[in-house]
């Protein structure tokens, strides 16, 4: 079995909601997306999106940071704000 189908069955399974709720606390559910405050920026307006339907979440402020369930392992520490 490769790796990269590894990865994808460990992605069929993963709550992207749940894995990225681990570092961004306090999202929020808006419709079918999930939504809070950006974790890369200071910002008080939510503008960081989370969508369960594709396994992907985006910044659409400032950073306009991006990735799927392989890519977040939580906010860097050095960038991350306190609003």
């Amino acid at each position: 079995m490769s790796t990269n189908s590894i990865a994808l069955q460990i992605k069929d399974r993963l709550d992207i909601v749940e894995y990225v709720s681990r570092y961004v606390p306090d999202l929020k559910k808006q419709g079918s997306l999930y939504k809070a405050c950006c974790p890369f920026h200071a910002e008080k307006t939510p503008s960081f999106v989370v969508n369960p339907a594709n396994q992907s979440w985006r910044c659409f402020g400032q950073c306009a940071e991006c990735g799927d369930d392989r890519e977040c392992d939580g906010p860097r520490p050095a960038t991350v704000h306190a609003v």
